[in-house]
């Protein structure tokens, strides 16, 4: 019974993306659906590192609901949503900003709409990477039929939604744009969905988890934006936006980015490592 819900559950998340395919294609050729398919490789790699983020968090968060500590998985919940989207937006942001750049380096000529695509997308995948974790601990409690068959209609529902909207004479990146705001409908709902069969503050949820992922984001624009803005367009531009990005990124996301007790544990981890090298007195 377990693996047919999740099976449901991963249907419906395969139906929303060829749903999206047989729409473009249909509206628009098969321009559209190369540069859709361009805009998913780019996605892929990116999303690849908070994924690889989660395959340690998870059999932790799974551990602590079977040992009853549902205020540690919570927590583990709460550090690991954020964290996995900080490992996507250090590189999404330098890649959105050098976006052309790297695709006229990379493939040299391309659909135009790719641009557009990919950014949409990839901002569409800092929403999925967050969910991650919640996703864990909804697994955890084994109590997935509701999830996944609420949270599905609402996933699949873009079908429908794209068609009109494309029907009514509206561009292909409206597609993606409600695919941003069914994906983050489909989240609150899941979030609720989570807080039947797992006691938690859903408020609490959204600002240690959305709250901070937002601030950390909008804090890091402008100086990352204020490089790319300053120089000129080449390869020295893109390293510069790129390191600039892990800079502020991971100086926003020590100071706001986690709470007091996390930035403890990191700051003890980074004196042992210190100590280790011979770097440090202990």
């Amino acid at each position: 019974s377990y693996s047919w819900w999740d099976l449901i559950g991963q249907i419906s998340g395969m139906l929303q993306g060829q749903g999206i395919n047989i729409l473009l294609n249909m509206f628009f050729g098969p321009i559209m659906n190369t540069a859709r398919a361009i805009s998913y490789q780019v996605q892929g790699a990116l999303t690849q590192f908070a994924n690889n983020f989660m395959l340690a968090s998870r059999p932790q968060i799974i551990k602590l609901y079977a040992a009853d500590k549902i205020d540690e998985m919570m927590r583990l919940v709460y550090l690991s949503s954020c964290m996995a989207f900080y490992l996507s937006f250090v590189l999404t942001l330098p890649l959105c900003l050098e976006l052309k750049y790297v695709l006229d380096l990379w493939l040299g000529e391309y659909p135009a709409e790719t641009i557009p695509f990919t950014m949409l997308i990839l901002v569409n995948s800092l929403i999925v990477n967050i969910k991650s974790s919640r996703v864990a601990a909804i697994h955890a409690t084994g109590h997935i039929k509701l999830t996944n068959i609420v949270v599905g209609i609402i996933l699949c529902s873009i079908f429908p939604i794209a068609y009109v909207l494309l029907r009514m004479g509206f561009e292909a990146t409206s597609v993606f744009v409600a695919l941003i705001a069914v994906t983050f409908i489909a989240e609150v709902v899941a979030v609720f969905v989570l807080r039947k069969y797992v006691k938690f503050s859903v408020a609490q949820y959204w600002i240690q988890v959305y709250g901070r992922c937002a601030l950390v984001a909008a804090c890091s624009y402008l100086p990352v934006y204020a490089v790319h803005a300053a120089m000129e367009e080449g390869f020295v531009r893109l390293i510069a936006v790129c390191a600039t990005s892990v800079v502020v990124v991971g100086a926003f996301i020590y100071t706001i980015g986690i709470n007091k007790a996390t930035r403890a544990s990191l700051n003890n981890f980074i004196k042992q490592l210190f100590c280790k090298l011979g770097l440090c007195h202990q």
